[in-house]
């Protein structure tokens, strides 16, 4: 399983409260992400978006429990956002897992809309930003998969290996009780 996340954006608008840009936090009016497909990849230990969602988190962990003489200097010099508006639009799934054997099964992402990012904290770091987009984006690219019923394909693809499997023993139990009757009982 790859532990990144792909999206092709087609399109990507910002438009920028200019009046911010030499302040802290700059405010962004709107983000559109029109059109942006997203790759979800299923193996044993979950899926792509489940690992970029846990390293995010664990990265994003350090600067919360950390204490203030271990962050890095000039940290609190960061430079803050607030994003009013961040839409994403009119996206696609694509979904890969071992047991599609090398087929794809695609979904309709379903729009984001995210209000108001860092602004009740008077601005957010560009890790926290990603924070909310990578959750936001797995929970619908979850809901796009749904219907596709993996988990059902999952198990009738195991069930058709281990009928497989039982199919090639009785064959081989079968090949050799003939060859035993063909030597005479030996």
């Amino acid at each position: 399983m790859k532990k990144w996340l792909l999206i092709g954006v087609v399109v990507l608008v910002v438009a920028i409260d200019t009046a911010t840009v030499t302040q802290n936090p700059v405010v962004i009016k709107k983000i559109v992400i029109a059109s942006p497909e997203v790759t979800y990849e299923r193996g044993e230990g979950g899926s792509n978006l489940d690992a970029i969602q846990q390293n995010v988190n664990a990265y994003m962990a350090k600067f919360k429990t950390a204490p203030a003489d271990q962050k890095k200097a000039g940290e609190g010099d960061e430079t803050k956002l607030i994003i009013e508006n961040l839409y994403i639009r009119s996206g696609k799934v694509n979904v890969s897992a071992s047991f599609l054997q090398g087929k794809s099964l695609s979904a309709n992402l379903p729009d984001i809309h995210l209000k108001n990012i860092g602004k009740k904290q008077g601005g957010a770091s560009p890790g926290e930003i990603a924070e909310k987009i990578i959750g936001s984006i797995q929970r619908q690219t979850t809901r796009a998969i749904v219907p596709l019923g993996l988990d059902k394909l999952a198990v009738a693809a195991k069930a058709g290996i281990k009928g497989a499997a039982e199919m090639i023993e009785k064959g081989a139990k079968s090949a050799g009780d003939a060859l035993k009757d063909l030597l005479g009982g030996k």
